[in-house]
């Protein structure tokens, strides 16, 4: 038995305007779920197109998220954003500092560079943590050799109790700022 989930963005309460998956398989579940997903970029300075492509993607990465931590499972909050990471095509890897007490999530930039993720708060320097007792995300864009003088923070979500709506926001992050470091 396998999961297969199918996140489709549809702006507004439209649930009952369209038929869910059609089917002759008698073991073949269907369900779907409504949820209010944050608008990306609500001051964005661009066109109403971008904004609403950017509108569209950041709720596509919340609905991801939704479906893929709703089950009650036993994963880790570091655990869980290494695999929706993953699930986008983005590599990473675990890391920290065992004498500092320190764990993160790494995500390689290029070849000197990278974007360290750990928790925030109760949950500062920490990856393996219960989803419910999240604290926010922070990341940041950091080099070993020395190209980036201070580290750059990508996202700081401090005091952020909504582990989905972080992880998404987050990866989306994430997301953007390896594009836009590509098309230099």
């Amino acid at each position: 038995m396998s999961d297969l989930f199918i996140a489709g963005v549809i702006p507004g309460p439209v649930a009952e305007e369209f038929a869910i998956l059609e089917t002759s398989e008698q073991e073949f579940t269907r369900w779907a779920m409504e949820f209010d997903a944050p608008d990306a970029d609500a001051d964005a300075d661009a066109d109403a197109d971008a904004d609403a492509d950017a509108d569209a993607d950041a709720a596509a990465a919340h609905a991801y998220v939704q479906c893929r931590t709703d089950d009650e499972n036993e994963e880790t909050a570091g655990a869980l954003l290494q695999a929706v990471l993953a699930d986008v095509s983005i590599r990473s890897r675990r890391g920290g500092d065992v004498s500092a007490g320190a764990s993160w999530i790494s995500v390689p930039v290029d070849a000197d560079s990278y974007v360290l993720i750990t928790g925030t708060g109760e949950t500062e320097n920490e990856i393996d943590y219960d989803p419910a007792e999240h604290h926010g995300w922070f990341a940041v864009h950091d080099s070993d050799s020395g190209d980036i003088p201070e580290p750059i923070v990508v996202h700081d979500a401090s005091g952020c109790r909504d582990f989905r709506a972080d992880t998404a926001a987050v990866v989306e992050t994430i997301r953007r700022f390896l594009a836009a470091r590509r098309a230099r």
